[in-house]
């Protein structure tokens, strides 16, 4: 694998991408209707519009717990209930961060755009 930095040329921040390539072919059923290749591609990217996922994951998180859905399946492999509480907390700091980050960037553009 190999990680490589692209820039925005507007914002001049580094955009953080992971990018592996295989040359191992890909595994198929019989069935399938894929096209065998000699190599695949992954590319993770890591984006502010993150945000807008983790608000809805946030969403039916919580709507699923107030319901206590699938909890009992949980404690009964040994996990806590506070354990629910703290990856809630968890992912609502993580979204806030992301929405900051959103805000900072957003901000700074706008200063960089404005008429002098």
């Amino acid at each position: 694998m190999q990680v490589i930095q692209f820039t925005k040329q507007k914002l001049q921040k580094p955009l953080n991408l992971l990018i592996g390539i295989t040359y191992q072919a890909q595994q198929t059923f019989p069935e399938d209707n894929l096209c065998k290749v000699p190599r695949s591609v992954c590319m993770i990217a890591n984006t502010t519009a993150l945000s807008q996922i983790f608000s809805n994951l946030s969403h039916k998180y919580d709507q699923m717990f107030s319901k206590r859905a699938f909890v009992h399946w949980y404690v009964k492999e040994g996990m806590e209930e506070g354990q629910f509480i703290e990856a809630r907390e968890a992912l609502a700091s993580l979204q806030k961060d992301y929405e900051d980050q959103y805000s900072y960037i957003h901000e700074e553009n706008q200063e960089e755009n404005a008429p002098v």
